[in-house]
């Protein structure tokens, strides 16, 4: 008996572990197609990719702003980052992301919210500049498709996640 006990528990741990593997391949994957897709500037693509409670947000904090849409408000994002390649582009600079380390786990409910350090660069040569980011990535589907939001000391990301998530989860979400 205490073998099949065994052969059960070492079985599951098995499958517990390839479904994380998975569903890290999935984060993965997919922030990979955000970061492509913010630099190439697929408008639609990048808003897919969006975590929604953003949107409900900025709806909120920019109601009493004639010139504000969502539209604006994502075409925003593009145009800094147009910005920022076409600059590397004129230096003949390399530019990307590298996907680092996910630093949080968290469940609630049927939701997972995870961490994942990225580093934006650009390089040419031995020279190479970066910045640091860390991103919010979301998935409400046990990890089949996520949602990014940077985390950000100058946004609002608290206010945000307060949108979907009680204060306790936030509180995790961002402490360091």
């Amino acid at each position: 008996m205490g073998f099949i006990l065994v052969i059960l528990f070492s079985c599951n741990n098995v499958s517990n572990k390839k479904s994380s593997s998975t569903i890290d391949e999935n984060l993965k994957t997919q922030l990979t197609s955000y970061f492509n897709s913010l630099f190439n500037g697929e408008n639609e693509k990048v808003t897919n990719y969006i975590y929604p409670a953003l949107f409900e947000w900025a709806d909120y904090e920019y109601a009493d702003d004639d010139e504000y849409s969502r539209e604006a408000f994502i075409n925003y994002f593009i145009d800094e980052m147009q910005l920022v390649m076409r600059y590397a582009e004129s230096k003949n600079y390399d530019f990307g992301v590298d996907l680092k380390n996910i630093t949080k786990r968290i469940s609630y409910n049927d939701q997972l919210i995870f961490l994942i350090n990225t580093v934006l660069y650009m390089q040419k040569g031995s020279n190479r500049q970066e910045i640091l980011t860390e991103i919010v990535c979301i998935s409400d589907d046990s990890g089949q498709s996520w949602r990014f939001i940077e985390k950000d000391d100058d946004n609002d990301i608290d206010q945000i996640l307060l949108l979907r998530f009680p204060l306790e989860i936030v509180n995790k979400i961002i402490s360091n």
